[in-house]
């Protein structure tokens, strides 16, 4: 049974609301048929310009909402903790992969301005919400909320909710998206939390860190880390100074560029671009809650 929507356009009558209009792709429902196999049923989409075609063949126990309920009830919750001016110039970018059966949200709220400051640069950074919804058994319902450095628009993600992580299972018999949207609703707070913790990593001096053995620490695998160092010593560091806050914009970069950075994708086709780029946000999530940053923070 679909989730019933909410009217969230209740809670943004002050910003153009256009901007949450789903893409067409998108906006379509879906329900279940039996198959020839017991233990397996069809996904099929009901409306739209998908209507009739099979999406998925998934087992018997899997559960999702559609595309249209996920979005229509998370812009609820997710509006409903901002004040007005904080909604006003709202952006939405959509992304789509997997023929539709996974999706994605980048939002944006440039009237919710905090500044980081180190000894060498000021920067803007602004809440951001990066919303994922996947209607196969492969992708998860993911919510990522933080902040936006506005000098070179990284995305700096240190919260999430993952329904892996949250709800232990992906579309399963136990997926529930109250439950879901309940662990949603502190996410402004979190935000204002996490723009301290930036803060404080700016005041943070890391000028006699060995950064490449650091970072190969955190990271992993040492191609990359050492990517990422060249990136800290040859951009990061000149100019907003040996800090925290600059490993940190350096990591950022690496999830928000593809360009000039050493982090090229592998040309496989657009899908896949964008489900690689919300992975590497994933990535970076990880590697901030590392001990060095837990430390400063």
């Amino acid at each position: 049974k679909e989730y019933e929507m909410l009217d969230f356009q209740n809670n943004v009558a002050q910003f153009n609301q256009s901007a949450f209009t789903l893409k067409s792709e998108l906006d379509f429902q879906i329900a279940f048929e039996q198959t020839r196999s017991a233990d397996h049923k069809y996904l099929v989409a009901t409306t739209g310009a998908k209507a009739g075609q099979v999406l998925s063949v998934v087992n018997n126990s899997f559960n999702c909402v559609s595309h249209p309920n996920f979005y229509n009830n998370v812009f609820n919750v997710m509006t409903s903790g901002l004040e007005a001016h904080e909604l006003e110039d709202v952006q939405v970018n959509w992304k789509t992969g997997a023929n539709g059966c996974w999706s994605a949200a980048d939002i944006n709220f440039p009237g919710t301005v905090r500044k980081i400051t180190t000894d060498m640069h000021e920067v803007e950074v602004r809440f951001r919400m990066v919303l994922g919804h996947g209607l196969s058994g492969l992708q998860s319902n993911t919510a990522m909320y933080g902040s936006i450095d506005w000098y070179c628009h990284n995305g700096q993600f240190s919260s999430a909710i993952d329904a892996v992580s949250n709800i232990k299972k992906k579309n399963s018999k136990n997926f529930n998206i109250d439950t879901f949207l309940t662990v949603l609703s502190a996410h402004k707070n979190d935000f204002l939390r996490d723009t301290q913790h930036m803060q404080q990593w700016a005041d943070f001096d890391i000028s006699k860190l060995d950064v490449k053995e650091t970072m190969r620490k955190i990271v992993g695998l040492e191609s990359k880390a050492d990517a990422l160092t060249e990136l800290y010593e040859g951009v990061e560091r000149p100019t907003r100074g040996a800090n925290l806050y600059s490993l940190f914009s350096c990591m950022t970069n690496y999830s928000s560029h593809t360009l000039g950075n050493g982090f090229e994708l592998r040309k496989t086709g657009k899908d896949n671009d964008a489900m690689s780029m919300a992975k590497r946000e994933a990535e970076v999530q990880k590697w901030i809650s590392s001990p060095l940053f837990e430390m400063a923070a």
